[in-house]
């Protein structure tokens, strides 16, 4: 039955590659879109009590609503509340871990003990009941056990955090993957988070010490029991015991359910849990489908156009005795067995291609998956489908013809233009829409990216040195730092304008007030370019605040500048060190945040820094390895990528997000102009091959090729046009919403003309190239075959 199929196929090789080409790839995509969506979707349903258990959140003044809350609120909340049967405080710090050898940075989380209880991930050795009571005991990860102890047995064996702090391996766990949780490698008891911030403990938080959103905290409900829709119950409680809480902010207290946490769009400030983008997901899903769309019309639009040459062989079906019905079957059962093929070419391309996909989505795609038995069940389903409404309409046009047209030449000129310009239109328009949404996001982001920031982000390598060692190690490496050729200056402090300092917010005279402070060196301000007002230069034990942090120490402390430190010491700062003056502005963190009230104390040295500062020469990524070359030598541990950046980079990681989905929405729009170029030479060739007679008769009565080409094409491009009109409007829509989300914006609606300039530029081209052909035809031969 399919023998004149293959015949037809290999007899049109142009129409079977495009089609093959589109189905395949479009399908591909739908796979590889498709597994991301389902393993997105399905993270943390493993957990057993998911549907019980809650995470808190604040938002602040209406706005900035945020996952995480200070830890003693759990306790707190746990002791008033019977309808909570377990709570759970989760604080997230980076570290180095050594059993002996060279350390290795570590992901560590300090849990409460109950950590087992609220969450049944699996331990693979240890007691579930009692492997974190003890202050000093540690869980390892599968992965980081077998990285520290290679394969002998971890359990009861000793690792070193910094220098001298030891725990003691008591369990052994499942890596934490398909989680909310980020990366991690190691856990411990909570009562250890104060080596990292005292604010984050309950004991400084009664001291009036307070990191508002330092810690994660988990509330396993009792079934039956939630605190969703509670949140004025909440805020009101936390009130009782948390001073000045509503003061610098409108605070407002409330859960998560935790299986939707990961794909919610909360804040997470503390690095304990992770967020998928569910907007990503949208729009590839739609993208995917668009493209698989345009793969079907290709299909549809390229078989209605050489279905002349089908013709006069479903008619002699028929004269032989096949019905209409049996004629429409048949071509919808080739176009599902051509997407059949096509599917199993997708897959063999979505295996290949899923390591670079998984890059692009910060994932791995779980191709195994690809090969269950209910992923190849819903993949027939959809080949089904998609043949079926790939063959209805060319099976339609084809099972009506009457043995008679084909005798009298009319089936031709009766299924002329009437698809044609309805696809025309819509590819364009979806691709005009798709191509400039890129454009755009592109510009936005570089825009932000490049936007001025008031202090120097050029050759700037950023070191993280959250415990790294002991102060001598940090003055070892700042003084073989500083020898270098390639190293124009180093410092070292507690927070830079990229990260935004520390937040201390703190009560005087029963009023809040929040400052961003930076504990620096003396070099600090040289490698980062700040100045001072008056053209002051900085001196050692000198504080310098910005206008925002004059205004509040005059008109909420009520004081002046220089009592600052005498009336209310800060936690790093030397109380003796002196008022020196205003410094010029700068943004911190990236050019969306509002400009804080902000501190920076300089020291004659800073002996437990949060990061190193290194001003480079040179060769960028010379002067990289230079420098991991002393930090290994200073510390006796591998700088990694993620340990140091350029601050460039660090700057551009902060739209991660954005960036990310520009660049697919790229990659959609690539693809859906290659498809759409496809379609455009097939519609071209439908087009004027319905106009060949047409053509003919023009050229006999005196038109010159030139002309008959412009005229075919001023008849295409008309449809352009139309869809450029609409296709500009729709993109309008889209960006001005997406755009909405940026205080910071740049001028974006002429990459709108630029994207209608590409597209109608290779529209022209599909068209030119059959115009070409159709203008410089011998007249005689068409009129011959009429």
């Amino acid at each position: 039955m399919m023998k004149s199929y293959f015949v037809f196929l290999s007899r049109n090789k142009g129409y079977t590659l495009i089609n093959f080409f589109g189905l395949s790839v479009s399908l591909m995509f739908v796979m590889l879109i498709g597994l991301y969506t389902w393993q997105e979707k399905s993270i943390d349903r493993q957990v057993a009590n998911a549907d019980r258990i809650e995470a808190l959140g604040m938002s602040f003044d209406g706005t900035d609503a945020c996952e995480g809350i200070h830890h003693y609120v759990g306790t707190q909340l746990r002791k008033h509340y019977p309808e909570i049967e377990s709570a759970c405080g989760v604080c997230h710090n980076g570290t180095w871990v050594s059993c002996g050898g060279d350390y290795l940075s570590a992901s560590l989380l300090s849990v409460d003990t109950t950590f087992f209880h609220v969450f049944d991930y699996k331990l693979l050795k240890g007691d579930r009941n009692s492997c974190l009571t003890a202050d000093n005991s540690a869980v390892l990860t599968v992965s980081f056990a077998r990285k520290l102890f290679g394969s002998a047995d971890p359990m009861g064996q000793t690792v070193t955090i910094g220098d001298t702090i030891r725990f003691r391996v008591t369990g052994i766990m499942q890596d934490l993957d398909n989680t909310v949780f980020c990366h991690t490698d190691m856990l411990t008891n909570f009562s250890q988070a104060k080596l990292y911030n005292m604010a984050n403990t309950d004991e400084f938080f009664v001291k009036g010490s307070i990191n508002y959103t330092g810690s994660s905290v988990f509330l396993l409900m009792r079934p039956g029991h939630s605190f969703i829709g509670r949140s004025h119950e909440l805020t009101k409680f936390i009130s009782t015991f948390w001073p000045h809480f509503q003061e610098s902010w409108k605070c407002e207290v409330f859960t998560t359910p935790f299986s939707h946490l990961y794909l919610s769009k909360l804040d997470t400030n503390n690095d304990v849990t992770r967020r998928g983008n569910p907007t990503l997901i949208n729009i590839l899903m739609v993208a995917t489908l668009l493209i698989l769309l345009f793969a079907v019309t290709n299909y549809i639009n390229l078989t209605v156009a050489i279905s002349g040459r089908r013709a006069r062989e479903m008619a002699t079906r028929q004269l032989f005795g096949a019905t209409r019905c049996r004629v429409f079957a048949k071509l919808v059962a080739e176009s599902t067995l051509l997407c059949l093929v096509a599917w199993m070419v997708a897959l063999l391309l979505a295996v290949a291609f899923a390591p670079v996909m998984g890059h692009q989505l910060d994932t791995t795609l779980q191709v195994s998956r690809l090969f269950s038995l209910a992923c190849i069940g819903l993949s027939l389903l959809l080949i089904v489908v998609i043949g079926t409404l790939s063959g209805i309409i060319p099976g339609l046009i084809t099972s009506r013809v009457k043995p008679i047209e084909i005798i009298k030449g009319t089936f031709v000129h009766q299924t002329k233009m009437v698809l044609s310009r309805v696809f025309i239109v819509f590819q364009n328009i979806i691709t005009i829409t798709m191509l400039g949404c890129a454009l755009i996001m592109l510009a936005q982001l570089r825009h932000l990216v490049n936007a001025p920031l008031g202090f120097n982000k050029d050759n700037i390598l950023v070191i993280s040195t959250f415990n790294s060692g002991h102060p001598d190690a940090i003055h070892t490496f700042m003084d073989l730092l500083r020898r270098e050729s390639c190293v124009a200056a180093a410092s070292a402090s507690m927070g830079t304008p990229l990260d935004g300092g520390n937040n201390n917010t703190f009560a005087f005279n029963g009023k809040a007030v929040s400052m961003q402070f930076f504990i620096t060196d003396p070099y600090f301000m040289n490698v980062y370019g700040l100045t001072l007002k008056g053209g002051c230069k900085p001196q050692v034990h000198h504080f310098y605040i910005n206008h925002e942090a004059e205004a509040e120490i005059k008109n909420i402390m009520g004081i002046r500048p220089q009592e600052l430190l005498r009336k209310n010491p800060f936690y790093y700062a030397d109380s003796l060190d002196v008022y020196g003056g205003r410094m010029n502005e700068f943004l911190i963190d990236n050019i969306q945040r509002e400009q804080h009230p902000m501190f920076i104390d300089i020291q004659p040295h800073v002996d437990y820094p949060w990061a190193i500062s290194i001003k480079v020469k040179g060769d960028p990524q010379t002067a990289f390895n230079t420098v991991a070359d002393v930090y290994h030598t200073a510390f006796h541990k591998v700088m990694t990528d993620d340990d140091a950046k350029f601050a460039d980079r660090i700057i551009q990681d902060k739209f991660h997000q954005e960036q990310q989905t520009s660049h697919l929405v790229t990659l959609f729009a690539f693809m859906a102009i290659l498809i759409s170029l496809l379609g455009l030479v097939a519609m071209a060739t439908y087009y004027i091959g319905q106009r060949a007679k047409e053509i003919a008769i023009r050229k006999v009565f005196g038109s010159t090729g030139a002309q008959v080409r412009r005229r075919l094409i001023r008849t295409f491009m008309q449809y352009v046009a139309i869809a450029f009109v609409i296709g500009s409007l729709l993109t309008v829509w889209l960006m001005q919403h997406w755009m909405s989300q940026f205080s910071y914006r740049t001028v974006w609606w002429p990459w709108i003309l630029v994207a209608g300039a590409v597209v109608f530029a290779v529209s022209l081209l599909a068209v030119f190239v059959q115009s070409w052909k159709a203008g410089n035809e011998n007249p005689v031969n068409n009129i011959k075959q009429e």
